[in-house]
């Protein structure tokens, strides 16, 4: 017997054959949708359950993450009554038949028959977030001696590149913006002081991104500064 469902929620089902009740754990996976060559990188399958959602590289992992999340709240089939005897229980074991195009569940007991369910799939646009990281050398010596650090900003979605994402660096006091190349990346020099030792920290910010990003350059004295030994 196969059964469709399409909506989510949990659905108590019964079995005509040995009027045996059950219920069965009904989701909805929705796909990521082609949002431009810098986000494709991102759609991946999301599983919605009644409360919380789960993301998935594809629906093969989502298929199964739907069967465990059965398994851990499965309950018990009830045999038929046999007149004079105890009633007698069996657990309800869920396993998976298929996941393309629709998940396919079996589910499996000694006190009833096989009994397959299938949960589809849809999509909805869900927008992707933006990370950005620093990238660079983290030591130098105070100026004259230097040198000044090239330093990057990075910003990815989903592993690819993005650009033209507006980036803010703040350096202490300073603050420098702009936008990102086509290999993601916001270039730009930290110039360190002049004769003394110290630590800056630089927080890099992006309009798009979900995080910001951070790192120290330690600064020692120069060896040639005047009063350095």
């Amino acid at each position: 017997m196969v059964h469709s469902h399409t909506v989510c929620v949990a659905a108590r089902t019964s079995d005509r054959r040995n009027a045996v009740s059950r219920w069965t754990l009904v989701l909805v996976a929705l796909m990521w949708p082609r949002l431009g060559l810098a986000q494709d990188a991102c759609r991946e399958w999301k599983m919605t359950g009644a409360t919380d959602a789960f993301y998935f590289r594809n629906q093969a992992e989502a298929c199964q993450w739907q069967v465990d999340n059965a398994n851990r709240s499965a309950g018990v089939a009830t045999c038929t009554p046999i007149p004079g005897k105890p009633i007698v229980t069996a657990p309800i074991v869920y396993s998976m038949l298929g996941s393309e195009g629709t998940c396919r569940i079996l589910s499996t007991s000694a006190c009833q028959p096989e009994y397959e369910s299938r949960h589809p799939y849809t999509s909805r646009f869900v927008p992707c977030p933006a990370v950005i990281e620093l990238k660079g050398p983290s030591a130098t010596k105070a100026l004259p001696a230097g040198p000044a650090l090239q330093q990057s900003a990075r910003v990815t979605q989903g592993g690819v590149p993005a650009q033209r994402k507006l980036v803010r660096v703040r350096m202490g006091a300073a603050e420098i913006s702009g936008l990102t190349n086509a290999e993601g990346l916001f270039h730009f020099l930290y110039v360190p002081p002049l004769a003394t030792a110290t630590s800056d920290q630089i927080t890099a910010t992006c309009t798009e991104c979900s995080n910001a990003a951070q790192k120290q350059i330690t600064v020692e004295a120069c060896d040639a500064c005047a009063g350095s030994n």
